[in-house]
């Protein structure tokens, strides 16, 4: 799995682990496996870190954590067919950001497996500058 795919998933772990503390157990569990292949990647690519990458980790959480945030407010919102649309609308260009997202670690890791690069990237009209430098 691409290290952009597993940083995702920690991140959405993270998440999990304070929102739906009944299932703790099992998130910390996966949140042990996911470390442990983390680490692999990082070792054998020997990561530096930097300013783009701290910014890109970040964000990637605040996105994971809006879209989980909208999809769960949108549950209350089935009777009001405008609200839950527009709503499906930012959690579906949040969704492409985040996958921008990933595609930029991808980039900075130098990942030579381009073919896990994230096809969907539309922002459907969504103007943001995360003030991110993409190389």
């Amino acid at each position: 799995m691409p290290i952009s795919e597993l940083i995702d998933r920690l991140t959405i772990i993270e998440i999990k682990l304070v929102l739906d503390p009944e299932n703790s157990s099992d998130h910390l569990n996966e949140l042990s496996l996911i470390k442990h292949d983390i680490e692999l990647e990082l070792e054998s690519r020997k990561t530096q870190l930097d300013i783009n990458l701290i910014q890109v980790l970040i964000t990637l959480g605040q996105m994971n954590l809006h879209i989980w945030y909208i999809k769960d407010h949108m549950k209350s919102q089935l009777d009001q067919p405008d609200l839950y649309a527009a709503n499906m609308k930012l959690a579906h260009q949040l969704n492409g950001l985040r996958n921008r997202l990933k595609n930029m670690l991808l980039s900075l890791q130098g990942n030579p497996n381009m073919g896990k690069v994230r096809s969907n990237t539309d922002l459907d009209g969504l103007e943001i500058n995360l003030g991110i430098n993409q190389h």
